[in-house]
């Protein structure tokens, strides 16, 4: 199950990494087409992504932990995940003068659809392992 694990986490990376440079492509044309800072967007999205992979790469390690284990591994990453996030954009806003309608609206568009990816992933796996621990 550890290389299926394995298979399946390198499928999702890849597939969502195609889905995020097809769209990053799309509002390049956009920025330059509307003269919006794509410096903006692409570091608002490479935050998203990297939180992403950071968090399903995590999760899939964390599923085979009893249940404490698995929640402590979750929640934690995620808290730490999010203060690491937090100081990233405050640094992007404050530090590299983003235009910030930009920079946040891209920011929280790749973040909560990358959310979206990692819980059905986990809903996935979750199913995956059940089935094979009942066979």
């Amino acid at each position: 199950m550890r290389t299926e694990l394995f298979c399946e986490l390198r499928k999702i990376i890849l597939i969502a990494s195609l889905v995020f440079i097809i769209i990053l492509a799309v509002l390049y044309y956009l920025s330059v087409n509307y003269n919006l800072d794509f410096r903006g967007i692409l570091y608002g999205g490479l935050l998203s992504y990297v939180n992403f992979t950071a968090g399903i790469c995590v999760l899939a390690s964390a599923l085979r932990k009893p249940g404490t284990q698995f929640m402590l591994m979750a929640f934690g990453s995620m808290a730490v995940r999010l203060f690491v996030l937090t100081g990233l954009v405050v640094l992007g806003l404050l530090l590299y003068k983003f235009d910030r309608f930009v920079f946040v609206f891209v920011f929280f568009f790749f973040y909560f659809s990358f959310l979206i990816v990692e819980i059905f992933f986990l809903l996935y796996l979750q199913k995956k392992i059940k089935s094979e621990k009942k066979t």
